[in-house]
């Protein structure tokens, strides 16, 4: 199912192709799906992370030779971005989100070079912001929207949002996220002696 959905977004990849995807930072269960991915994929995946430790201290160690993380300049970051899509070997490219200056020049790469790239979202709809921010989002997000071949949402809310902005039902996707179950589960073991306190 996973490889199925990559290949609405690049196409059939050929052998020699990458497929570039930009989570937002180096995650237990992030490393774990895309070794999952790579493992039932016949393409290439290289995973470039737009941070580290941006929630929590994960301190996870990395596959320099398909994980990376981005410098923490931006302007070296993009640069890093351009040159991997201008290789000539990216089949597609998928963003998690469009929050900050990398998603967005990622698009925008993309866009202009003609690479398919799609975006994750868990993002929802908020009725209780401030109506210049649905003003500027009204104006500003069906442009952006525009830019991506394809949009993977969390569930139906974040379907419904991007729905909001005009962007079409053949180009929404559903995607199952998934947290750190294993440390998650571990803590409830430990902690389980302790349950009544």
């Amino acid at each position: 199912m996973a490889s199925e959905k990559f290949v609405l977004v690049t196409g059939n990849l050929q052998d020699n192709q990458r497929f570039l995807w930009l989570p937002v930072e180096p995650t237990p269960y992030i490393l774990a799906l895309a070794q999952a991915l790579t493992q039932r994929s016949p393409w290439r995946m290289q995973l470039l992370f737009m941070s580290e430790n941006n929630s929590q201290p994960w301190n996870v160690k990395l596959d320099p030779k398909s994980n990376r993380v981005l410098p923490t300049n931006r302007l070296a970051a993009m640069a890093q971005i351009l040159t991997e899509l201008r290789a000539g070997d990216v089949a597609g490219v998928m963003v998690a989100g469009w929050y900050g200056m990398l998603p967005l020049f990622t698009l925008i790469a993309c866009r202009l070079l003609g690479i398919r790239v799609c975006l994750t979202s868990d993002t929802q709809l908020d009725p209780r912001q401030p109506f210049w921010k649905r003003l500027i989002k009204a104006f500003w997000y069906p442009i952006l929207f525009g830019l991506p071949d394809m949009f993977f949402v969390a569930g139906k809310r974040q379907a419904s949002m991007v729905s909001h902005y005009g962007v079409l039902d053949q180009r929404i996707r559903p995607m199952g996220l998934t947290v750190d179950v294993a440390t998650i589960r571990d803590r409830i073991q430990r902690l389980h002696a302790h349950r009544e306190t």
